[in-house]
């Protein structure tokens, strides 16, 4: 019992000389002002016309065979490959972003399954297109070679840097103007 009052005592005792030194710092000092801070945030954009265009082409291939499943897979994409380079697409814009194969298992229409597994394949590449009227010509060679999905097309510009300066410097002028008016309002 002895050492739980002490350590209730203790800890009492404690709260309190805890209690004044927090109440004597809250306390403001007379001849030291508060600093004032005020943050704000700015926004800023910039319009440009993209300049290129990429595009994720791809083989999709199922066959009961694994072996023949990637081969056909292969040159398949080795055809769409080709057939885009033939449109001037350099090496460089071409890149080969996935390769998969899996089993998938073959159900009966009541959902037994069968027992047998077909093997499915999908190689995909990605096109980068520095001509935009040329698009619909390199999707359309693509399908013609054997792609047989496309997933989807993304438009950007090569080369950010006077956009991303131009927003920077808006977003800039707007905390600027947004800080002058929050601190005429807020501090006279």
């Amino acid at each position: 019992m002895t050492v739980w009052r002490r350590s209730a005592h203790s800890s009492l005792l404690l709260v309190a000389a805890l209690g004044l030194i927090l109440a004597a710092g809250c306390s403001p000092a007379q001849d030291k002002p508060f600093d004032r801070t005020l943050s704000v945030t700015g926004t800023g954009s910039a319009q440009v016309a993209p300049d290129l265009a990429v595009a994720s082409i791809g083989v999709h291939v199922q066959d009961p065979d694994a072996g023949r499943a990637v081969e056909e897979s292969n040159t398949r994409s080795n055809a769409v490959i080709a057939a885009i380079r033939s449109l001037g697409v350099e090496e460089k814009d071409l890149q080969t972003t996935n390769f998969s194969i899996f089993a998938q298992e073959q159900f009966e229409r009541d959902g037994t399954p069968t027992g047998k597994f077909v093997y499915v394949t999908d190689n995909t590449v990605t096109v980068t297109v520095r001509d935009l009227g040329q698009l619909g010509e390199v999707l359309d060679g693509a399908i013609q070679a054997g792609a047989n999905s496309i997933f989807g097309v993304s438009y950007t510009v090569e080369d950010q840097t006077a956009a991303l300066a131009e927003a920077r410097g808006k977003a800039l002028a707007d905390a600027k103007a947004r800080a002058e008016q929050a601190g005429a309002a807020t501090f006279p």
